[in-house]
């Protein structure tokens, strides 16, 4: 898009070639090298023998459902960014500079710290009650934030004049003024 307008934002094609080349000549040859020192070595032998049946899981107490721990989880992420993020989007909707990328920087790191505390506590909680299963949910409980903060974006981005869901290939604000005019 940025290309057809000519506008000096656009990055070169060759600069994209150039780019692409030195990432797969950097990566795919360490790949490579990873997985034939990988099958070279032995393989690790285990302290202890594994049972080939699983145990079976036994219930939560209060009966709290994996799902509720990742929605609830997710909430406290997203409410130490929260603010930050309604200063950012207020500044990009009115086409302001957004000059304080330091602060911007250490609310991220709170956001990294909150997300890994967090996926920390749910998964001793989920261990705690003998449940083995906790990867899945370990990760998930911190996605809930960035599922969270998408939300908020597009709800900001609806609730912003002028951008209602369009009616016929025109916003709500282009179609009430014509109506308004017709009338």
């Amino acid at each position: 898009l940025l290309r057809t307008t000519r506008s000096s934002g656009a990055v070169p094609f060759g600069t994209l070639v150039l780019l692409l080349l030195m990432w797969f000549g950097v990566s795919v040859p360490l790949v490579f090298y990873g997985a034939h020192l990988g099958y070279r070595r032995r393989p690790h032998a285990f302290p202890v023998r594994v049972n080939q049946i699983p145990r079976q899981v036994p219930r939560p107490p209060l009966n709290i459902a994996p799902v509720v721990h990742i929605v609830v989880g997710g909430v406290l992420p997203f409410g130490t960014v929260f603010m930050e993020l309604v200063f950012i989007l207020n500044s990009m909707w009115h086409n302001h500079v957004y000059y304080m990328f330091g602060f911007l920087a250490l609310i991220f790191l709170i956001l990294l710290v909150t997300c890994a505390e967090l996926s920390i506590v749910f998964t001793y909680l989920t261990l705690s009650y003998e449940n083995y299963h906790w990867w899945w949910q370990a990760f998930l409980t911190s996605a809930a934030s960035g599922a969270y903060l998408y939300a908020y974006s597009i709800f900001y981005l609806l609730s912003q004049p002028g951008l209602a869901p369009t009616v016929g290939g025109a916003s709500a604000a282009t179609a009430a003024a014509a109506a308004a005019a017709a009338a």
